[in-house]
């Protein structure tokens, strides 16, 4: 089985690319995948970050509400917090 590379050792990676020199239309498409990859295994582990603050925080205060909805309450705030980042 192969392991999968870290972000760390992507952007090692990808940083070792962008020192070759190689400015070829096939090395700039290499180097913006590797980017857009770890871009967005990032985004995906603060939106997790996000959810898991917000559930404990609905957990905590919740008074009566059936405890199911809140997983899909915590990332529809989760959500709301990574829009609000982008502002």
């Amino acid at each position: 089985m192969m392991k999968k590379r870290t972000d760390a050792q992507k952007l090692r990676q990808t940083a070792e690319l962008i020192e070759s020199g190689d400015r070829s239309p096939a090395m700039i498409a290499v180097l913006a995948k590797s980017l857009r990859e770890i871009a967005d295994r990032r985004e995906a582990d603060l939106r997790d970050e996000f959810a898991m603050a917000a559930l404990q925080g609905l957990l905590a205060h919740a008074s009566g509400e059936d405890p199911r909805l809140s997983p899909e309450l915590a990332y529809e705030l989760a959500d709301a917090m990574l829009e609000a980042r982008k502002k």
